[in-house]
């Protein structure tokens, strides 16, 4: 259950357990509207960021998808690069044979000139002088070939260092995106739940506001006193005929759920059946539904005041809700049904099984506080003040609301 407002949980370690709604300044109608304007600009706030955020992703994601084009070009460029130089060192070694071959036509010795095979065969001096001058003028061209094939290849050696350099640091850039790929996803991952939250806040409110004013409450008067006067009540009843606890209020681990341990606002409660009526467990007024919350289902709140005390009743992970905002309820009001069930209930992403969650908080959600932080805050054990068997085992059945144990 905690899952659906976990940035709410972390505040429940600060705000005091036992919250005293008395101690709350005095608050309009109109501070309420207020509120929820505030509300309803931290979701714009929120969705605007969201959009930001995937367009930021989106543009990583596409600067690391043409560096890894970049690579992948220059790793064929080095590749390209490799042959190139292979093949000029060949040409230095073709082009060093056929100097020392012109130069075998062309010997000097201890001062006297020796004319080898090709100088003999000029058919007269001119000739003669034209061969030597031939054979120097192409040792002298070959040789200024293999400076420049050389220096071909110390300028592609360059080229490999400068892309093996570049290589690296586009390496280290995709790192960094991805890095900040994550950041920018788990951010994502908050904002949508402060979305979650907020935008189940702002409709909690809005039903709040309504209530008020259907109530008879003016945007002037203090929401704690103004309107109709709740239905009084002497004692709180079980809200199911018959079943047994599963899970009882505090803090507790369940991994599929949440890596951490939260606190479970509430106790739950089972029955075999799959139709099982839930009833209000005390009279009182629906001040709050919500439809399909992916983490809650169906859930109803109903304000009640028993023995002069203010409360709030939780009531979750409903197949139906078969009230309406503002109706006065008794405590034989039937309000839903039981849901849960993954298979039926698919939306509801904090229920492995068919079962009620059923919560109460001290002091009127909506009118002495309207935020979800403080109501976990008020939150506290219902066996406290609603009877439910406890053995010690594994299953705490009981067969009617009405029986003490």
């Amino acid at each position: 259950m905690q899952k659906l407002f976990s940035i709410g949980l972390i505040c429940t370690l600060i705000i005091p357990i036992l919250f005293v709604p008395e101690n709350i300044h005095a608050q309009t109608l109109g501070d309420l509207k207020k509120e929820l304007d505030e509300l309803e600009q931290k979701y714009e706030d929120a969705r605007q960021e969201e959009e930001d955020t995937k367009d930021q992703i989106e543009i990583n994601n596409a600067t690391i998808n043409q560096i890894e084009k970049n690579v992948k070009q220059m790793e064929e460029d080095v590749k390209k690069l490799n042959q190139e130089i292979e093949q000029l060192n060949k040409d230095i070694k073709e082009k060093d044979k056929e100097i020392k071959q012109i130069m075998s036509f062309v010997q000097i010795s201890s001062g006297e000139s020796a004319y080898l095979e090709y100088a003999f065969g000029a058919k007269d001096f001119t000739d003669f002088i034209y061969r030597i001058s031939v054979s120097e003028q192409l040792a002298t061209y070959n040789n200024q070939l293999i400076k420049d094939f050389e220096k071909m290849i110390q300028d592609n050696k360059k080229k490999q260092e400068e892309m093996k350099q570049k290589k690296e640091d586009l390496a280290k850039e995709k790192e960094r995106l991805n890095q900040e790929i994550v950041k920018l996803g788990e951010r994502l991952e908050e904002i949508s739940f402060i979305k979650m939250d907020t935008d189940e806040e702002i409709e909690m409110q809005r039903e709040a506001i309504k209530v008020l004013e259907d109530m008879g409450c003016k945007d002037h008067e203090d929401i704690k006193t103004c309107g109709n006067r709740l239905p009084s009540d002497t004692a709180f009843l079980r809200p199911i005929i018959s079943g047994y606890v599963t899970s009882e209020y505090g803090y507790r681990c369940l991994p599929w759920l949440n890596p951490q341990c939260s606190l479970h606002e509430a106790i739950d409660m089972s029955n075999s059946n799959r139709y099982v009526p839930v009833y209000a467990a005390a009279n009182g007024v629906v001040i709050g539904t919500r439809v399909r919350s992916s983490c809650g289902g169906n859930m109803i709140f109903i304000l009640h005041t028993v023995n002069g005390q203010k409360y709030t009743t939780e009531y979750a992970h409903l197949r139906t809700i078969d009230v309406s905002i503002g109706q006065t309820v008794t405590k034989n009001t039937m309000i839903g049904t039981m849901g849960g069930d993954q298979n039926t209930e698919y939306w509801d992403q904090c229920s492995q099984q068919q079962h009620l969650h059923f919560g109460i908080a001290k002091g009127h959600y909506l009118r002495d506080y309207y935020s979800w932080n403080t109501f976990l805050a008020n939150t506290f054990d219902p066996r406290k003040i609603v009877n439910f068997p406890f053995t010690g085992g594994a299953v705490d059945p009981f067969d009617d609301r009405y029986t003490k144990y």
